[in-house]
């Protein structure tokens, strides 16, 4: 009886170990939800656009990832690297730091950029929103 608790003490002690390693709740793919700046706040879709194709964050179990803009004129991806810190994860990009801070299912970042007041607030999600422009009925008839 003794050995058989004893292995299943182990069995759940590795199990821990295994779940506190690897980014644990941060690792994967990450969304803009809600965006205020300047007094505004974009939710949902700003002129037919969803929000969360504006930032997709994907950050990797070993501390390295990706972040996807998405702008009027181009998609670009960038390179990050993040780490556990607080409450949350800090994020470098281009050697600049901006701290996430996990608030219920969101991470939460507030800082400042060319003198405004910024915050963001990301969702994980499975797979990223994809948007096809041509179906917004703002779009110009030129692209």
């Amino acid at each position: 009886m003794k050995k058989a608790a004893a292995m299943i003490l182990a069995a759940i002690m590795a199990c821990i170990c295994l779940v506190s390693c690897g980014g644990g709740d941060y690792a994967g793919k990450w969304e803009l939800y809600e965006m205020s700046s300047g007094g505004m706040t974009f939710k949902d879709s700003v002129f037919g656009v969803p929000v969360a194709i504006m930032f997709q964050f994907e950050f990797k179990d070993d501390g390295t990832g990706t972040i996807v803009q998405n702008d009027d004129e181009e998609k670009e991806q960038n390179t990050l690297t993040w780490k556990e810190k607080g409450d949350g994860i800090s994020v470098t990009m281009n050697g600049e730091d901006v701290q996430f801070n996990k608030d219920g299912e969101y991470l939460v970042a507030e800082y400042k950029e060319d003198g405004k007041e910024i915050s963001m607030k990301l969702v994980k999600v499975d797979e990223f929103t994809k948007y096809d422009p041509s179906t917004n009925p703002f779009a110009s008839s030129d692209e």
